[in-house]
C-alpha cells in the first residue's frame, strides 16, 4: 500500500462516476452554506455585536465593552475561517487500472493511499469511533487497512460499502 501526501486535489469529482476505465465514489463534507453566505453571516454578527457595544458605551458610559466585543468577534472570525478552509473537504475511492485509491482531502492537503483492487477486502469497524460514534468502512489488503466514511452518516457508509463491494465483485467477473 502506498500512502502519500499530495497538494490540494480537485474537488470537482461527482458523487458516483462510472466509465469503462475509471470508477469514482466521492463522499464530500456536508456544508450547507456557500462561502459568500458564511461570510455574510459573519459580517452581520460583527455589525450586531459592534452596534450593541457602541450602544452600551454611549448609553451607559460602558466603553470597556468595546475591546471585549473585538476579542469575541476575532475568535468568531477564527472559527469562521476554520469552517471556510474545511468546507471543501472530501473522501473519494477511485478504481482505475487495477488499483484502488482512497483519497482524503482535508484542508490544504490531501492524502492518497493505493491498494491493489483485486485483493481489497471491505468490512466495517467493530467499535464505533469519532465524534458521531459510527462505524467507518475499512478497506484492507495484505495486512494494511484504510478507513473511509468520516464525512458520512451510518446510512451513507452502508451505501458506500454496498456500492464498493458491488464494483469489486464486477471487477473479478
Amino acid at each position: 500500500m502506498q500512502c502519500r501526501w499530495v497538494a490540494r486535489l480537485s474537488s470537482g469529482l461527482p458523487f458516483v462516476s462510472n466509465s469503462e476505465t475509471r470508477w469514482i465514489l466521492k463522499a464530500p463534507r456536508r456544508c450547507a452554506l456557500a462561502r459568500k453566505q458564511r461570510w455574510s453571516i459573519f459580517a452581520l454578527m460583527c455589525a450586531i455585536g459592534f452596534f450593541f457595544a457602541f450602544f452600551a458605551g454611549f448609553a451607559f458610559d460602558a466603553w470597556i465593552v468595546m475591546p471585549f466585543t473585538g476579542v469575541e468577534l476575532l475568535a468568531v472570525g477564527a472559527a469562521f475561517w476554520w469552517w471556510d478552509s474545511h468546507a471543501e473537504d472530501f473522501e473519494a475511492i477511485i478504481i482505475e487500472g487495477g488499483a484502488l485509491k482512497v483519497v482524503r482531502q482535508y484542508g490544504k492537503y490531501g492524502r492518497q493511499c493505493e491498494l491493489p483492487a483485486a485483493w481489497a477486502q471491505v468490512s466495517r469497524q467493530q467499535k464505533p469511533s469519532g465524534w458521531g460514534k459510527r462505524r467507518l468502512m475499512v478497506i484492507a489488503c495484505k495486512g494494511r487497512a484504510v478507513t473511509f466514511g468520516e464525512f458520512l452518516n451510518e446510512a451513507g457508509v452502508n451505501e458506500c460499502q454496498r456500492l464498493l463491494k458491488e464494483r469489486l465483485k464486477s471487477a473479478w467477473a
